[in-house]
């Protein structure tokens, strides 16, 4: 029954990462004392911050795609699996960081 249901399933796991990256983003800006960001321009945020805001939400998991982390990982041992999480996180730090700046 898996077998059949697992493109969908793959699809609502990405879709699980991506809007909890918002809701992450989101959460850390309402916040005054962790974004820093004054009450009055919090909402009005540059497009700066916005643009980046979204590629942390999309860079992660299009990262995660691509370097087969989705994927079963049953047969692959600890350290590949741990060097490709390692990719993934190098990947995704880059992007962000290409973006706010």
């Amino acid at each position: 029954m898996l077998r059949h249901q697992s493109h969908r399933l793959h699809t609502l796991l990405v879709i699980l990462d991506v809007g909890l990256s918002g809701v992450l983003f989101l959460l850390l800006v309402s916040s005054h004392e962790l974004s820093g960001i004054p009450t009055a321009t919090r909402w009005a945020a540059s497009p700066g911050l916005l643009a980046t805001a979204l590629m942390a939400c999309l860079a992660w998991p299009l990262s995660l795609q691509q370097l087969g982390l989705y994927d079963s990982q049953r047969t692959v041992g600890l350290d590949e699996t741990f060097s490709r999480l390692l990719g993934a996180s190098l990947i995704s730090t880059l992007l962000v960081t290409a973006t706010a700046f």
